[in-house]
């Protein structure tokens, strides 16, 4: 007699939207767009866009979140 479990944890999505200086860097490269968003998954980073408008970064962040989640 063989049980299977399957245990699904959603995975906590977070991400910050960081406004950039003028020519600032981001891991020594310059930037394409004055806003970078950081995704995370349970605390750890997985990624990260530049974004030209508050507002493309904000709609980005939020399909994220709801993205498998």
């Amino acid at each position: 007699h063989l049980d299977l479990l399957i245990i699904w944890k959603r995975k906590m999505k977070t991400a910050t939207i960081e406004t950039l200086e003028e020519g600032e860097t981001i891991f020594g490269s310059p930037t394409n767009g004055k806003f970078f968003v950081r995704w995370r998954e349970d605390g750890d980073e997985v990624g990260g866009s530049f974004f030209n408008t508050l507002e493309e970064a904000e709609t980005h962040v939020r399909e994220y979140q709801q993205l498998n989640g």
